[in-house]
């Protein structure tokens, strides 16, 4: 379903309340089976800070699409990974933003 190009976010759910919250998000360079080539930017949580860390590198991950831990959210064609960030409002909600007009509220409630 997946095809070159698309641009997505994928959360991964945590197993236990301990588990680091993990967001990716990036472009889509393959996809085949359950399985899609993706480039972009990883981000884990700061507890200390009470903020998301982005990765300063653009990555190369594979993204098991079958996974049930990783939930895969289809963005805009026209949005830049490099820009986006998350933010966590006072009311612990996280939202992915290009800090302009693009504005995702992510539901970490499912093992987030």
């Amino acid at each position: 379903m997946l095809v070159e190009g698309t641009r997505i976010h994928v959360l991964v759910r945590r197993l236990f309340a301990g588990d680091l919250r993990r967001h990716f998000v990036g472009e889509v360079l393959d996809a085949s089976g359950g399985l899609a080539r993706v480039s972009g930017f990883g981000f884990v949580f700061d507890e200390g800070r009470n903020r998301f860390i982005r990765c300063r590198e653009e990555q190369e991950r594979l993204v098991a699409l079958d996974d049930a831990r990783n939930l895969v959210t289809l963005l805009p064609d026209d949005l830049d990974p490099a820009v986006l960030q998350l933010w966590v409002s006072s009311g612990r909600r996280v939202t992915l933003t290009d800090g302009d007009e693009y504005s995702l509220e992510i539901s970490e409630l499912d093992g987030g």
